[in-house]
Formats: C-alpha cells, structure tokens, sequence
C-alpha cells in the first residue's frame, strides 16, 4: 500500500514526494501513514549576476511552499528559456538536507543583450517618399531587472520618424509596464503639390499595462490596459491649416483608454492567434473636442484581428489573416482604419483607402523552393508563396464615399541570402485598379520589396 501510494505522487509528476510507514501499534485495525509532500526549497543560480535573482526564481518557482511537480515545472523551464534574455539553461537537482527537500543548481548562458537592425523597402506613404531606410536596435536587461529599451528610425526622402520603448516586468507573474513615444515629421514630395509646402508632425505616447492570464506552451492570452495620447499637426505655406474634418487650425488631438486581449492557441500543425481592442476616447489631455457632430475625440472603436497558420505538408504552410475595425463615430485620421500596401492589401498604394470601419482578409499558400541544405549551402534558402488579398471601408459620417473595395491576387518570393539577412519581391496585381495617377511610383505598378536583416 505504501508503495502504491508513494507511485500515486509519482506518477503525477511528484517526484520528490513519497508516504511512509512509520513504527507504529495497530488500532482498531486502523495503520497511519505518513505523507513526505517534496519541496523545491532553493535555486542557485550561476553565469548571469547582473539580473535580480527574482526575475529567474520568481517565475521558475512561483510558491516555494507548494508541493513540487516535476511536470509543471518543466512547462515553466520551457517558458523562461523562451525569454529572449536567455540562451541556454543547464540544471541539475540535487538533495537538500531533509526527507523531501531538493535544490536546483542552474547554470544560465545569457543571451547577447543588445541587437541592431535595418531594412530597406518601399512600404512608405507615397505622397512622403515610399523608399525607406529602417534602423531597430535593442537593450536587453538595461537595469538588470529583465527590462527592455528599444528604438527605431524610419528616415526617407519626405520624412523622419521614430519610437523609443521602455518595458519593466513588475512581478514574478509577468505583470508589465511599457511606455512607447513616438513621432514622425512628413512633407509632401509630389511633384503636383509639392510647392504648397504641406507638412504633417506626429506625436504619440501610451502607457499600457499588461498581464497574463494564461501562459503555457500551448495557449497564451494576455490582457492590457492603455492610456494613449496622438496629436497631429498640418501646415501649409507654412501656416496652420485643416486637411480634415475635425481638425481645429490644422491640430487634432485624441485621448483614449483602451482594452485589449491576445492570445494564441498552438498545436504540432497549426497555430491560432487574435488580438482585440477596444478603445473608448476622452477629452482629457486637451484633447480636440467639437461642438458640431464633426469627429473629435468622443469616441468608441473596437478593432479585431485573427490570424491561422496550418502545416499542409512538408515545408507549405497555408496562412490566414483579417484584421476589422468598427466604430461608434466618424473618426479623426489619427484612429482611422488604413488599407492598401504591403502589410494590408498588397498591389496596392500604402493607405489606398483610410476610413472610419474597415476590413482586410489575405489567405496565403507558401513553399519552399529550396534550402540551405541544397546545392552546399551555397545560395541559402529560398521561399515562394502565392497569395489573394482583399479590403473594404467606409465612412461613418455623410461624407461622400464612392471608393470600390480592393482585390489583389499575386506572388512572392523570400530569399535568405545569409543567416540574418532576408530580400523579398512581391508582385500583387490590382484586379481594381486607380487610373490616372499623377506621380507614378513603384507600388503603383504591384512591386513591394524589402532587404532586412541583422548588424548587430
């Protein structure tokens, strides 16, 4: 019987923990048997001194009171190896000084903490130049508390921008603080226009606090919650002027507080993932706030995307997108829902359409052509895919609205050249196609091309 009971806690994943049968009279016919519940009562870490010992222990042994399990720890080591902080993890138990007690010796191989990346593409507004030099770089661990600082710089012939990031995990659970600032200043580089001198400066900030509330291997959900503030200035002739309705002498400002949920479901073949948010304006922060029903920051959005990833056979994969977004009001430009470009509805300008709702769906089939394992390794990998892209919006105010929605069918291909370095050419062609472009550029013809990859 004892032995049966000590396999019962082994079998569940209760390795350190066992029943005994102590010396002992019979009574009534009655035995007491003595329950050992194993503890895992310390990890000793080695080989990364500059991160809080909590950060590690904390999420690998979130109650140190708590019977171990082997099976639910094991799930938490595959979690924080994840952690882009580390590389490699090498542990090995051994007993502590009591029945039941184990410790963890764990070597940590950290992970190089800083990265530096660039791309270059065409996936720019036209009307501000559509080439672009993209520079992203990264901090890891920057105060030793598993926090991230990160930035980026977008720079191309009609305008600069960027963001800056800082995130700082409050708790052993994951609990986290982020804090982006972003900014872009734009000209108008067409050629019909370009001496009215129209210029357009952003500004963003968001707050967000986020936690999750499932976290395996196999499901995640995370939920969070946001203050954001955008502002956008226009000019022209270098004097305030309104592009839009809602602007107020060329200033739109909006407040909102948004909730958002993300989660993922995975298994061996295929993977489900979505993301929604719901944001809900106020006019704190001096934010644009119009007597007249034109848009300001008075208002309710939901935005919901989904994506499905699926192995058909060996090496294609089949992929799905939609991204919606509905609204209570007409919207300013700063939360209107952009379709057309690269990452939307490909053979298409970048932000075709900008409207108050809006929807986007893609369906993709990808194969590989070949690999780094064919012809030595000399020529890399090489990928194709083939792809049909659609989208739609529409206005929700009286504003006259005669756009068609956008229809694309097309190819691409995606050519890793060198281990960190990716060049992709995509051809989308636009079944409803603009006539009558003043400034030809390249996404006019379907072509969107990209070269990233990494310097650091």
């Amino acid at each position: 019987m004892r032995i049966r009971l000590t396999q019962f806690y082994i079998d569940r994943g209760y390795i350190n923990s066992g029943v005994l049968l102590p010396d002992q009279t019979a009574q009534n016919g009655n035995i007491e048997f003595q329950v050992i519940e194993g503890r895992l009562n310390s990890i000793v870490l080695s080989g990364m001194e500059d991160i809080t010992p909590d950060y590690i222990t904390g999420r690998l042994l979130p109650d140190s009171e708590a019977p171990f399990n082997l099976n639910d720890f094991q799930e938490r080591y595959q979690l924080l190896l994840n952690d882009p902080l580390f590389d490699k993890f090498d542990g090995q138990f051994r007993p502590g000084l009591n029945l039941g007690e184990s410790i963890l010796d764990l070597a940590i191989t950290p992970a190089t903490p800083y990265g530096l990346g660039l791309q270059l593409d065409n996936y720019g507004s036209a009307s501000s130049g559509e080439e672009q030099l993209t520079l992203n770089g990264y901090y890891l661990n920057w105060l030793g508390h598993g926090d991230t600082l990160s930035a980026s710089m977008r720079i191309k012939e009609g305008s600069v921008g960027g963001n800056i990031m800082y995130q700082l995990p409050l708790n052993q659970y994951d609990t986290r603080l982020t804090v982006q600032l972003g900014f872009n200043d734009s000209d108008i580089i067409e050629q019909q226009i370009e001496v009215l001198d129209i210029e357009s400066d952003y500004q963003s900030t968001d707050i967000i606090v986020s936690h999750p509330l499932i976290s395996s291997l196999n499901r995640s959900l995370v939920v969070s919650g946001s203050l954001s503030v955008r502002e956008n200035r226009g000019s022209l002739l270098d004097q305030p002027f309104s592009f839009a309705a809602g602007e107020n002498n060329g200033l739109s400002r909006v407040s909102a507080l948004r909730l958002a949920l993300q989660g993922s479901i995975r298994s061996a073949k295929q993977v489900w993932s979505g993301h929604v948010r719901y944001s809900h304006g106020i006019t704190a922060f001096y934010a644009t706030d119009n007597d007249n029903k034109a848009p300001d920051s008075d208002f309710s959005a939901l935005l919901v995307q989904l994506q499905y990833a699926r192995l058909l056979t060996q090496g294609v994969q089949l992929t799905w997108r939609a991204d919606a977004q509905l609204s209570s009001d007409g919207l300013l430009p700063l939360e209107q829902f952009a379709i057309g470009g690269a990452r939307s509805v490909r053979g298409y300008r970048e932000n075709e359409l900008v409207r108050d709702e809006g929807f986007i769906t893609a369906m993709q089939i990808t194969s590989p052509i070949f690999d780094e394992l064919d012809y030595g390794g000399r020529f890399g990998a090489l990928q194709g895919y083939v792809f049909m892209d659609y989208g739609e919006g529409s206005y929700r105010t009286a504003i006259p609205d005669n756009a068609e929605p956008l229809w694309s069918a097309g190819l691409g291909l995606v050519w890793q050249f060198m281990p960190d370095w990716e060049l992709e050419l995509v051809y989308g062609h636009a079944i409803n196609d603009p006539q009558n472009r003043a400034n030809h550029v390249l996404q006019d013809d379907g072509i969107h091309m990209r070269i990233s990859g990494e310097l650091l």
